[in-house]
């Protein structure tokens, strides 16, 4: 005979599924209030960080693609070695280029949203899909597939289940398990012989067989969000203050280590995102969980109405002023609406009288007459609709291909052709692939096209705004007459620029060097070189060497004063198109990025020596061309190795340049409405404690080329007395200031221009009759 207990225990029935996840849905309820507030501070930080992640990928993505732009289409990259080859190669790589970085672009913008997400706490589909994946690899075996056929895809996470008609056609049947693998072909073939004794399956519906979600796996998932992000983040912290002991280091510490989490987590969706949506068997549970989550809410959400409206109305802003305009609105229309509708049908009669097609009856199934002319009139007259999905690719791609090729030879006509098939390409591949691809990546493409297309645009068609070379300043004689400060702009102040010495060169002389390289050829430059230095203490000077335009594509020029021992280097700024390709190709990133920092200041919470390797672009110095400053930087250099004293100087592009070569030369340099080099100094090899050390920038107000970047090194702002703001960057602009607050220890004649007595900064003092 058994005992009571061995009976009891083989009677006793394990703990059903269901009653677990009573249990575990109870517990959640009753600790729901208690993690309310932290669920608010995960998703604002998680929002936050991940719209941070979202921002660099598409400034990172701008700069890579506008690199490759410039490794082709700058003049001198096409005068460099191997251009043939390298244009073939990144042209071709350009398409590919561009929707492999639109799908990054459309993974980050959905864990952006995903992010954004309370239903959860924040997360739930990222959340699902690591949990999703992790069920799949332990039980694989085991989970049902999905009964979709394989010519319908869909997102699980964003969109519902299409319907799925099961009275399928047995030449579909034998088509589709020709395609499959014979294990698959089997199981499909038992599948839908089950399937056939049941009802059809109706749209947005359906049902998961297969084993349920461990709890170990939600484990696993909270242990990679949220608690492996608040461990790491926290450690950062911590060490960070017990370093520095400073409470601002330690929180920006904090949001450093979280944006490089969010990056990780991205990675991770990207993965698990693509294969829970292409794998048939997760996709089933992905779209049940969806469906089962969207009913209750549903079923909650009336509940809620109904409760609510039992006891009061919600105070909703400015919906019932509208509703009631609304009502207004159509009561004073209400004479004019039958006249309206008389009007509308006869309307309609005249398009049918037109149309010259007889309407079938209305409860005919067949399709019309009209139908079916308008399907063969698309028919013929869009030939593009008969191909397949597939079919169009295979067309775009060559067409792709080609008009890139195109574009190198005639910029204004391949480039629109090429925009266009990328557009038509990424919709294409939006409907091909949906679950994978959807409209942030068809956005993102048409942005990038018509930005690059402005963006060249406005190089070729601006070409530039700086004007120098016509700035005259006549050597000194006896005759000169001595300008006076104009009344009509108060007192003047004194810059601490002033006092600046350089072996012997005041920050008059600099600027004289700077707008002298703007001269149009090496005559013209000798000749305003003669006239600002002879009959003054520097008269005695050798032009030595400058650019040969054939070959050089940065324009400067050597000058030797012998009477001080200093050599100086003057590089001119941006004076034609080629130039302002040249400006835009070093500091286009960080243009977007701060342009983008105006509306959404994102650019100060990230770490600031990640934009600087995010913009250096070091990835493709192999295969792009030698940049364009190499030739100069190289000469500066064999200057320094010959012990000449070598200053270098320059305004705008030249002013730029010349605080680089400083800093990458260890000379001093005296830059003049140069942009900054604090973001963009990796892409020129140089450190930041360079910059601060030997770097001297003069920054007239209003001027907008300084603020692109941020100014290192010594920074002197002066006034701008212009009435266009635009004006406030020209060179002349600057030595008009610069005299009026320093003088000209030189006594070099002023009276003559033209560009300081039009605009009031000077005048001639009164004589007496």
């Amino acid at each position: 005979m058994r005992s009571n207990a061995q009976v009891l225990r083989e009677d006793a029935t394990p703990p059903q599924e269901e009653d677990i996840k009573k249990i575990e849905m109870t517990t959640l309820l009753n600790e729901k209030d208690g993690w309310a507030w932290y669920r608010i501070i995960c998703q604002f930080r998680f929002s936050y960080l991940s719209f941070l992640v979202l921002m660099v990928i598409v400034m990172f993505s701008f700069s890579l693609l506008m690199e490759v732009f410039f490794s082709v289409f700058l003049p001198s990259a096409q005068a460099a070695p191997g251009f043939i080859l390298r244009s073939i190669f990144m042209l071709g790589l350009l398409p590919f280029l561009i929707i492999f970085l639109s799908y990054f672009f459309e993974e980050s913008t959905r864990l952006f949203r995903d992010a954004l997400d309370s239903s959860e706490g924040s997360l739930p589909n990222f959340r699902l899909s690591l949990a999703v994946v992790i069920h799949y690899i332990r039980h694989y075996k085991e989970m049902p597939l999905d009964d979709v056929p394989r010519g319908i895809t869909y997102d699980p996470y964003s969109e519902d289940k299409p319907k799925v008609d099961d009275t399928i056609k047995k030449p579909t049947k034998e088509l589709v398990h020709h395609d499959m693998r014979p294990r698959r072909r089997w199981q499909f073939a038992i599948r839908s012989v089950i399937q056939a004794n049941r009802a059809a399956i109706v749209f947005g519906t359906t049902s998961y067989s297969g084993p349920p979600i461990d709890y170990s796996t939600f484990v696993i998932v909270d242990f990679i969000c949220p608690i492996l992000f608040e461990i790491v983040t926290v450690i950062a912290t911590v060490i960070t203050f017990c370093n520095t002991f400073s409470v601002s280091d330690a929180f920006y510490r904090y949001l450093r280590v979280g944006f490089y989490m969010m990056g990780f987590y991205l990675c991770v969706w990207m993965v698990c995102h693509y294969w829970s949506s292409r794998n048939a068997r997760m996709r089933e549970l992905v779209a049940n969980y969806h469906r089962t989550r969207r009913e209750l809410e549903k079923k909650v959400e009336i509940i809620v109405h109904e409760e609510t409206f039992k006891s009061f109305w919600l105070l909703d802003l400015g919906f019932r002023f509208i509703l009631s305009l609304r009502h207004l609105i159509d009561r004073l229309t209400a004479c004019v609406s039958p006249a309206w509708s008389c009007c509308a049908s006869k309307r309609d009669d005249y398009v049918e009288i037109d149309a010259d097609v007889p309407a079938a009856p209305a409860d005919s199934g067949s399709p019309t007459v009209r139908q079916r002319y308008i399907e063969i009139k698309q028919k013929v007259m869009n030939p593009w609709r008969k191909l397949t999905l597939n079919q169009r690719l295979l067309v775009l791609l060559p067409a792709l291909i080609l008009s890139a090729y195109l574009s190198l030879l005639w910029f204004f006509l391949g480039w629109p052709l090429m925009g266009f098939f990328l557009v038509i390409g990424t919709s294409t591949i939006q409907m091909r692939w949906p679950q994978i691809f959807g409209n942030a990546f068809r956005h993102f493409v048409i942005s990038f096209v018509m930005v690059s297309f402005v963006f060249f645009s406005m190089a070729f068609v601006v070409g530039t705004f700086v004007t120098g070379g016509d700035f005259h300043v006549s050597p000194p004689h006896p005759g000169v007459v001595v300008m006076q400060p104009t009344v009509n702009w108060g007192s003047i102040p004194r810059y601490p620029i002033c006092d600046l010495k350089k072996n012997g060169l005041n920050i008059i002389d600099f600027i004289l060097l700077a707008d002298a390289a703007y001269g149009s050829n090496t005559s013209l430059q000798i000749d305003m070189l003669h006239k600002r230095f002879d009959n003054t203490a520097l008269k005695n000077w050798n032009f030595t060497d400058w650019s040969d335009k054939s070959v050089d594509h940065q324009c400067w020029f050597q000058v030797d004063f012998l009477d001080v021992n200093a050599t100086v280097v003057a590089i001119r700024g941006t004076a034609s198109a080629a130039d302002a390709l040249e400006d835009m190709h070093y500091w286009f990133g960080i243009t977007i990025m701060q342009f983008a920092n105006v509306f959404i200041p994102f650019l100060n919470q990230l770490p600031q020596d990640f934009i600087v390797q995010l913009l250096s672009m070091h990835m493709l110095e192999k295969i792009t061309p030698e940049p364009v400053y190499m030739p100069l930087l190289r000469k500066v250099q064999a200057l320094k190795a010959a012990g000449k004293n070598v200053i270098v100087t320059g305004h705008s592009l030249g002013g730029a340049m010349a605080a680089m070569i400083g800093a990458a030369t260890k000379s001093p340099a005296i830059s003049f409405s140069g942009p900054g080099l604090v973001f963009t100094r990796s892409r020129f090899h140089i450190e930041e404690q360079d910059v601060r050390d030997y770097v001297v920038t003069i920054k007239p107000e209003n001027d907008i080329v300084p603020r692109v970047d941020v100014l290192g090194g010594l920074v002197q702002e002066i006034e701008c007395r212009k009435d266009n703001p635009l004006f406030c960057h020209g060179s002349s602009t600057h030595a008009c200031e610069l005299y009026m607050t320093c003088g000209d220890s030189r006594g070099r004649d002023w009276s003559q221009a033209q560009q300081c007595l039009t605009n009031k900064y000077i005048q001639a003092p009164k004589t007496d009759l």
